[in-house]
């Protein structure tokens, strides 16, 4: 399942996502923060950095509606079967 999945992640995931594509790192996002914070130091600029916690956020998601998502991007039959299986079974 990953292998065919994988082909289409980098059309799915957004550029600004770091994790799960190759060739993207999570570290990535702590770089761009970091670049970011300097050139603000820099040109004194004045902001604010807000950061999400995103623990138990799977938990949170309404998992019918996670099955569609799939569905509207034309994953197959079989392959929405398969992520059912791994997200409502042990």
């Amino acid at each position: 399942m990953e292998n065919r999945i994988k082909k289409v992640l980098h059309l799915i995931i957004s550029e600004n996502k770091g994790g799960f594509v190759p060739n993207r790192q999570i570290i990535d996002n702590v770089i761009i923060v970091q670049e970011a914070v300097h050139s603000s130091i820099l040109k004194q600029e004045k902001g604010m950095i807000v950061k999400l916690v995103m623990a138990n956020v799977f938990d949170k998601v309404s998992h019918p509606y996670l099955m569609v998502v799939p569905q509207k991007l034309g994953f197959s039959k079989e392959i929405i079967e398969v992520i059912q299986d791994c997200i409502s079974t042990p």
